[in-house]
């Protein structure tokens, strides 16, 4: 087995007959939207120091905010 270090992470990659590179890579779209300022700014700090683009942390904020959404919309179903 070969280890593949990138920066943080570690991949460990198991070699056989044949190496298949995956493309993970998700279909995507552009949306102009605005922040305030003061939302951005808090935004930049959270992620300052981290490996985490301001758009990835956006979409994962998106993420997690609608899959609680729906936990607690279920919540009150009961």
């Amino acid at each position: 087995m070969h280890t593949l270090r990138i920066k943080r992470n570690t991949i460990n990659i198991e070699v056989d007959a044949m190496f298949k590179i995956k493309d993970d890579k998700i279909e995507t779209e552009n949306k102009t939207i605005r922040f305030p300022l003061p939302l951005i700014n808090k935004i930049e700090e959270a992620i300052r120091g981290k490996n985490v683009t301001f758009s990835k942390f956006v979409i994962q904020a998106c993420e997690y905010a609608l899959e609680n959404m729906n936990d607690k919309s279920k919540d009150n179903e009961k």
